[in-house]
């Protein structure tokens, strides 16, 4: 619970972070076109600056502790809601940046946290706290 409980801010926190980062890169390249006078070019990193903070905001909103509060005292005061386990991984294109994800859904909200190594361990957890929920490997 107390990984959770870190996760609630942690996981909102940690997009916002990452697109900050990523938008603000996109950004100077925008500027470095404009002031080199190259407008195709500035006009195509701006769309994908434009889709990149999109992205960045809708997943901070999406797993916004506020959004995600509802399932966390749902595994606390009534793990019989909890619907759906999932463990996931994203990485770039060569493995190299690999990351595991687990998502816990009631019929309503989603909860998703950042696992490290041990994340069977963390549902091996859940799993035995969450009898009704389907547990789904991808």
């Amino acid at each position: 619970m107390t990984r959770m409980e870190e996760a609630l801010t942690g996981t909102a926190r940690g997009f916002k972070r990452a697109g900050i980062f990523v938008c603000g890169l996109f950004g100077s390249f925008v500027l470095l076109f404009a002031l080199e006078r190259e407008w195709a070019a500035t006009g195509f990193v701006l769309i994908f600056f434009i889709g990149i903070f999109w992205v960045m905001r809708r997943a901070v909103t999406r797993n916004s502790p506020e959004r995600m509060r509802p399932v966390l005292e749902a595994v606390r005061d009534a793990p019989e809601t909890i619907k759906l386990l999932r463990h996931y991984q994203t990485s770039d294109s060569r493995k190299v940046f690999v990351s595991d994800w687990v998502s816990i859904a009631t019929e309503k909200d989603q909860f998703l946290i950042k696992a490290t190594k041990d994340w069977q361990r963390l549902v091996a957890i859940l799993k035995a706290r969450c009898p009704n929920a389907k547990f789904v490997d991808k």
